[in-house]
């Protein structure tokens, strides 16, 4: 991505590898587990030498307590830390506003919070921490699972059309 005006940093929230797994134990995902690693790494060290990026940071979530393991799944207290630390160390806004605002000197402390896909736990638990500091997100749905209730991954419940319409009805979804 080019730096310059108008450049929207994409940040994807995730959590580490838990440590309690062997690379035995991990078989070949210890490869690609150990090159995601690798590549953060390397990412956050050019952010480091580069300096910020233009533009507001928008934040893609995935799943929030869902206990599931997997990087994208971030666990409540994490979720609820990176809140606090987004709210003491700038503003969250919608992405409307943050794109409204792109090149303005005040995007650069700018967040956006994204959820992708419709995971039922984003509902239970991130949900309730963002009505309750009034922190407005966007929504990307993947409608076919809500539809036909179907699974998004084996073991994850999809959000439905009730919930939805909940979250919506705050005025909070973007």
């Amino acid at each position: 991505m080019a730096r310059g005006a108008g450049t929207v940093a994409f940040v994807s929230v995730m959590t580490e590898v838990s440590a309690s797994k062997s690379s035995a134990a991990m078989g070949p995902a210890w490869l690609i587990e150990a090159a995601r690693f690798a590549s953060k790494a390397a990412f956050a060290a050019a952010d480091l030498l580069l300096g910020g990026w233009p533009g507001p940071r928008i934040l893609i979530y995935h799943q929030v307590g869902a206990g599931s393991g997997r990087q994208m799944d971030v666990s409540v207290e994490m979720f609820a830390r990176q809140l606090d630390w987004l709210k003491e160390n700038g503003r969250i806004v919608s992405l409307e506003d943050a794109l409204a605002k792109v090149d303005s000197p005040e995007a650069e402390r700018s967040f956006v919070l994204t959820f992708d896909d419709g995971y039922e736990d984003m509902y239970r638990n991130a949900f309730p921490l963002l009505k309750e500091g009034s922190i407005p997100f966007t929504l990307y749905l993947t409608t076919r699972p809500i539809e036909k209730g179907e699974p998004l991954a084996p073991g994850d419940r999809p959000l439905s059309w009730d919930q939805v319409g909940e979250m919506v009805e705050t005025g909070l979804v973007t």
